[in-house]
């Protein structure tokens, strides 16, 4: 298996989707907050919307490099497989401007960054990993016919 660092257009596609593929503009991420390491004492809200996305966007991208560093344990981290220099999580700034994809390619690329940041051990209960599956439920729901589709099916057809 082989991982890379994602470009910065690849977490601006996530995080706008995250904002904007639904009426409202806030995403709830399931489970407690998890304390900031970067403030100390204080905690990552629950939700993702135009206050905490620069925060979440940072996430993203912090959680794909610890994975590529960890599949790559001996390469420095200004080489790791992608874009060169390695993108520094702290300066991530997100787009309000854009539009959301399409959510196909929103689960695609879903797919993607979770297959890039899944390598190393604390995939499974990450931050980010519950970003993904959010997101991925909130893409699903924007799918054409989805809203008209039955909820419950009472005969075999």
């Amino acid at each position: 298996m082989s991982a890379f660092v994602v470009n910065i257009a690849h977490i601006d596609t996530l995080i706008t989707a995250a904002l904007f593929l639904d009426v409202d503009s806030t995403m709830y991420l399931p489970g407690y907050p998890e304390p900031d390491p970067e403030r100390p004492g204080q905690y990552i809200p629950h939700f993702v919307n135009t206050d905490t996305a620069d925060r979440y966007g940072a996430i993203l991208l912090a959680e794909n490099i610890a994975s590529v560093a960890y599949r790559y344990p001996d390469c420095p981290r200004d080489a790791l497989p992608g874009p060169i220099p390695t993108p520094d999580p702290a300066a991530y700034t997100a787009p309000m401007t854009r539009r959301p994809a399409d959510p196909v390619q929103v689960l695609k690329a879903i797919q993607s960054y979770q297959y890039q940041s899944c390598e190393h051990p604390g995939w499974a209960t990450s931050l980010a990993k519950r970003f993904c599956d959010a997101l991925t439920a909130k893409a699903i729901r924007n799918l054409p016919g989805y809203a008209d589709a039955a909820w419950s099916i009472a005969d075999a057809a």
